[in-house]
């Protein structure tokens, strides 16, 4: 682009110095011209002197003719009448040396106004030329200025090349680089299909270990569903033997208010004649050993109280002891401090039998 603005700018300026070789010619011509003008006025104005002095040369001749015919007039009139055509012929002079001095007085004027027209495009022409030196000036330092930024431009371009250079060298080494890494990627990709048939081996086996997974899943459920069933069992034996419990309470009462001092064998007898007592104990085995088998401490401590509750009241006051002391443990273990306090009663009301009632205040 610069370089296309130096070359137009540089057609421009010479065009202009054209114009103004054009311009001085055309000046010079009217300098000639004018001055051709000058001398022709010159000429004219010597003519027109000439004329000038003919005339009055004329007049005053023609006035001596006239004198002269006027004195001689008496003399002969032959001669008169020669210099009276002489004298007519000096006026006639005189006249065509008027007309001649006007028209060279026109010619005067318009050579006048030719020099003046002449003047006026000369100055013009004057004024053109120095507005074109004005701009040729300023075309020259417009062509200094362009030529400065041509070398900083060809400076650019040698830097753009240096720089062009380097890349394509850079470039050639990345392309070396490209054929490493696609080499690498190649490698890489042979080993990703090795990984992938070995994941594909891992998902079957993992296809597999999900496939015993559910089985055993399966089976856990349905081990599950048999604890469900074991624990809602053992909370329905729960029931029955707080029942029990309830029940034994109610009839140990009744048989401690009807008894009273009467002894333990009238009383066994009578629990004996009560019956359903030794029904209970199978069902309450039953919760203990589901309530164990279920790891319910808590269920299988109830249990042991309520067997011991019922071999207390059958009289068994060693089995009796024994479920007494299995609840108390339980109850300690899981910190149950109500289950813990009933224990320690129940097992104080047993040793509190004949026999057993020194260990009833150790106990306690």
């Amino acid at each position: 682009m610069v370089e296309s603005q130096k070359l137009g700018l540089r057609q421009n300026l010479a065009d202009m110095q054209e114009t103004v070789e054009q311009t001085n010619q055309q000046l010079e011509q009217k300098n000639r011209a004018l001055e051709s003008i000058n001398a022709a006025l010159a000429g004219a104005r010597a003519e027109l002197a000439k004329v000038r002095r003919r005339t009055r040369a004329a007049y005053a001749f023609g006035l001596g003719i006239a004198g002269l015919a006027t004195a001689w007039a008496l003399g002969t009139s032959s001669y008169a009448a020669t210099q009276k055509a002489e004298a007519q012929r000096a006026i006639e002079q005189k006249e065509d040396a008027d007309l001649a001095a006007q028209s060279a007085q026109k010619a005067v004027d318009g050579l006048q106004t030719d020099k003046k027209t002449l003047e006026i495009t000369r100055k013009s022409l004057e004024n053109d030329k120095q507005s074109l030196l004005t701009d040729k000036e300023g075309l020259l330092a417009d062509n200094q200025q362009i030529a400065a930024e041509v070398d900083t431009a060809l400076e650019a371009q040698q830097a753009a090349e240096g720089a062009a250079a380097t890349a394509k060298s850079q470039a050639a080494n990345a392309q070396d680089q490209v054929v490493v890494a696609q080499s690498q990627a190649a490698t890489a990709k042979a080993k990703v299909a090795a990984a992938q048939t070995e994941a594909e081996k891992k998902q079957t086996e993992l296809a597999q270990v999900n496939t015993e997974l559910e089985t055993s899943n399966q089976a856990l459920q349905s081990e599950i569903a048999k604890q469900e069933t074991v624990a809602n069992e053992t909370a329905r034996l729960e029931t029955l033997n707080n029942d029990l419990e309830a029940a034994g309470r109610r009839l140990g009462n009744t048989l401690g208010a009807s008894l009273g001092l009467a002894g333990v064998s009238p009383s066994q007898n009578a629990l004996y004649e009560l019956g359903g007592l030794k029904e209970s104990i199978p069902y309450l085995e039953a919760s203990l050993k589901k309530a164990q088998d279920a790891n319910n401490l808590r269920g299988a401590g109830n249990a042991s109280g309520n067997l011991g509750e019922v071999y207390h009241n059958l009289g068994d006051y060693k089995t009796a002891l024994k479920y007494h002391e299995e609840h108390l443990a339980i109850a300690r273990k899981i910190q149950d401090s109500f289950g813990e306090s009933q224990a320690l009663a129940n097992v104080g009301e047993v040793l509190y039998q004949p026999g057993l009632l020194s260990r009833c205040v150790g106990e306690t």
